[in-house]
């Protein structure tokens, strides 16, 4: 009665403690272990070209760990047959630990060898994996391809499957070794089969790889550019940093040009309101010497008609005298003397004394001519000051009508265009400094030279 081979048994001893896991270095020992149990009948698990590419896979992955899962179908793949459903002989059993050791060492000092009657290895193959192996010649027996026909090598003589020689079909050696030769030839069909398979998924593999990396030649160019693009973007975030301290100089310059320009308005402001001043000063002056000229022409009238009353008077009393030939005394007198005389000390006109009144008559007749043409002289002067007081006036506000007509609107003064240029300086240098604040307080790539690193002072203007 035969049962099945304890395949988990052997792999606990091979597990690498805490973590579930074997090495593939003992991968071989795991299956020479497994063929060791088999009954005899049975195919070899290995053949020489499989062990040998399997030895060199584990030499150059010896760091390589898989799970017991992951074991079981490399187990399959490489065998074509399930760990779990190896018969093994009832009357085998397992090898204590030490004995199995003892002997998978003497396999790895014989290079492996699972016969003791010595069937030869296949040469080195310069290969790095399992799959990579040489393809098999196709046969009418094995359509799949193998390179030569399997041969039963012993001392001194060699047995080919093609050979024609005749054998005693008696023998259950020989009969046994036959159908140990079918089922590995079966095996190495399957192994081709999955060679191939495996190629073709190399190939596979190999093209999707190309492809990555023409993929990432992509992305490095890609990255490249960006980068390139990144150092132009810092490179004009420079530039633009440098503008910005050129700007803030030049408004610097502009608001110390504004301020004094400011002083030199205030001052001319003072200057024409002092001209102003002294010009209403003139123009009251004016008024009221022109006041005192009517009034002196008004008494001038008054005197003038009280002359003539008196000239009329004086010839009435004349005509009377002569009529009546008696001469009233103190009249005339009292006439010329009191009111007449009173009317003249008003006005200025020399007092009357003993000049008789026909003469007194002509000389305040050519004083009143005299005193006209004065005042007429007078007159023509103050005209003459006044024109010079205006010619003064124009030339000393010459910058006031210059800057008027320098404004574009009529509708505004020369003082709005000032205040309103003067507001839209400070505006535009307010909202300037509002979006520098702005920018540095959310990190903008654009004004990383200006973020401050221990202190950061304005360079002077």
């Amino acid at each position: 009665m035969s049962q099945y081979v304890p395949f988990d048994r052997i792999v606990d001893k091979y597990e690498i403690a805490g973590t579930g896991k074997v090495s593939i270095r003992d991968f071989l020992s795991i299956i020479d272990e497994v063929g060791a149990l088999q009954v005899d009948t049975a195919p070899i698990l290995l053949d020489d070209d499989q062990r040998e590419s399997a030895k060199i896979f584990i030499r150059n992955n010896s760091d390589f760990t898989v799970t017991r899962d992951e074991l079981k179908s490399l187990f399959f793949e490489l065998t074509g047959q399930k760990p779990d459903s190896i018969r093994m002989q009832s009357s085998r059993r397992i090898r204590d630990d030490k004995s199995m050791k003892n002997g998978l060492k003497r396999r790895e000092k014989n290079d492996f060898m699972l016969f003791a009657d010595g069937l030869p290895s296949a040469p080195y193959q310069n290969t790095n994996n399992i799959g990579y192996l040489t393809p098999r010649a196709a046969s009418p027996v094995n359509p799949v391809g193998h390179s030569t026909p399997l041969t039963l090598q012993k001392p001194g003589n060699s047995v080919r499957l093609d050979d024609t020689a005749p054998m005693d079909q008696d023998s259950p050696v020989i009969e046994s070794l036959v159908e140990r030769i079918q089922s590995q030839e079966e095996l190495l069909r399957k192994k081709d089969a999955e060679i191939l398979n495996n190629r073709r998924q190399m190939e596979h593999l190999l093209e999707e790889l190309d492809t990555t990396e023409a993929e990432y030649k992509n992305c490095l160019s890609q990255a490249k550019l960006w980068e390139k693009k990144c150092r132009e973007s810092m490179q004009e975030s420079h530039n633009l940093a440098n503008q910005l301290h050129t700007v803030h100089v030049e408004y610097e310059e502009q608001a110390s040009k504004l301020e004094r320009l400011e002083g030199i308005l205030q001052d001319f402001e003072k200057e024409r309101k002092f001209e102003l001043e002294k010009l209403s000063q003139q123009e009251d002056l004016d008024g009221s010497q022109e006041k005192l000229i009517r009034e002196n022409h008004s008494m001038r009238t008054n005197l003038t008609k009280l002359q003539l009353e008196c000239d009329r008077l004086s010839r009435l009393l004349k005509s009377k005298t002569a009529t009546d030939g008696v001469r009233p005394r103190g009249l005339t007198p009292r006439f010329t003397q009191t009111s007449i005389q009173e009317c003249l000390d008003i006005t200025g006109v020399p007092s009357i004394g003993s000049i008789p009144q026909e003469q007194q008559l002509v000389s305040n007749l050519g004083l009143l001519v005299k005193e006209l043409n004065d005042q007429r002289l007078i007159i023509e002067k103050l005209r003459r000051l006044r024109h010079s007081n205006s010619n003064a006036h124009k030339k000393s506000s010459w910058l006031f009508s210059s800057l008027q007509s320098m404004i574009p609107f009529g509708k505004h003064s020369y003082k709005h265009y000032i205040f309103l240029s003067f507001f839209l300086i400070v505006g535009l240098y307010i909202l300037c400094l509002f979006i520098f604040k702005i920018g540095l307080f959310y990190n903008w790539s654009v004004l990383d030279p200006f973020q401050p690193k221990d202190t950061y002072v304005w360079p002077p203007s």
